[in-house]
């Protein structure tokens, strides 16, 4: 199995993809990208967030710790990630838990498709989204609970973790830079 992951990885290093902002050259990227997804559990989809939060951790980042931003992920390239997920561990998406600053996973522009190829997958693995919330709508959180799934116990196999900070419109607008505080208001 560890020969099999480390082919597949020397292959999925040589396929090309989006580059990071701050990594020095695409291999270096796509080789951090991979550890995030095969160690970690976690699958990083973009860097953009629609908010500006101003005590976001992303806007104070050291230089020193290198850190990476980078453009959404193509559908193509996060659909061969999924491979290197482990199914014994929760996936985490939208988690600053790696090297690269994780923005609004909500804003990917494929995310619910990859969220149902991911339940296809793992059938029995739960995930957890972390977002900031103003990006759910009805369909959104009607496709949300197709995913769900249950554990054998009756929990849900899906973790939404919501970043809400603030619920007052005027302070949403002021701390978070939210344009239209009451989305995320309504959406809860």
């Amino acid at each position: 199995m560890v020969r099999q992951r480390r082919t597949a990885f020397m292959s999925f290093c040589r396929a090309g993809g989006e580059l990071s902002l701050t990594a020095k050259t695409e291999e270096e990227f796509r080789r951090l990208l991979l550890e995030a997804v095969s160690r970690h559990n976690v699958l990083p989809l973009t860097s953009f967030c629609n908010l500006n939060c101003l005590f976001c951790s992303h806007r104070r980042v050291s230089p020193e710790l290198h850190l990476h931003t980078f453009t959404p992920l193509a559908e193509a390239q996060l659909l061969e990630l999924i491979p290197f997920l482990d199914v014994t561990e929760k996936i985490v998406i939208g988690e600053s838990a790696t090297r690269f600053c994780e923005g609004e996973p909500f804003t990917h522009p494929s995310i619910l498709t990859l969220l149902f190829s991911l339940r296809a997958r793992f059938p029995r693995t739960p995930m957890q989204i972390t977002t900031n919330g103003t990006m759910l709508n009805q369909k959104t959180v009607k496709a949300l609970q197709k995913l769900a799934g249950e554990t054998p116990r009756g929990e849900s196999l899906l973790e939404l973790v919501i970043s809400l900070n603030c619920s007052d419109a005027a302070a949403r607008r002021e701390i978070l830079g939210d344009r239209e505080p009451q989305r995320v208001i309504e959406a809860l």
